[in-house]
């Protein structure tokens, strides 16, 4: 007997039917807290972006301490879902104008 494969809602779907998303947590405002698991990357990128962001790490802080310390300022980030994904679109349309010679 061959089984049946279940689906899944989309991960968007609750929000455009008005309930909240289930993209992880939010504020106040309905904004989505952004989260990343930052030990999956390497030293080089983890310092990289350290001083992108000029956060205060020593140059020989240990992958722990500049996962730690970008863990801190990844969660201060406040994403805007709906700007984002607008953003997104727009994107979008601008390559496809572009590809097509627009």
């Amino acid at each position: 007997m061959k089984r049946q494969r279940q689906t899944r809602p989309s991960r968007f779907s609750n929000q455009f039917q008005g309930k909240e998303s289930s993209l992880g947590p939010r504020d106040q405002e309905g904004r989505l807290y952004a989260g990343m698991d930052w030990s999956k990357f390497k030293v080089q990128s983890l310092k990289k972006y350290a001083k992108t962001y000029e956060l205060d790490v020593s140059n020989l802080s240990s992958k722990e301490e500049l996962t730690s310390a970008i863990q801190r300022h990844w969660a201060q980030q406040v994403l805007n879902e709906n700007e984002v994904l607008f953003n997104l679109g727009l994107a979008c349309r601008k390559n496809a104008n572009a590809a097509n010679g627009r």
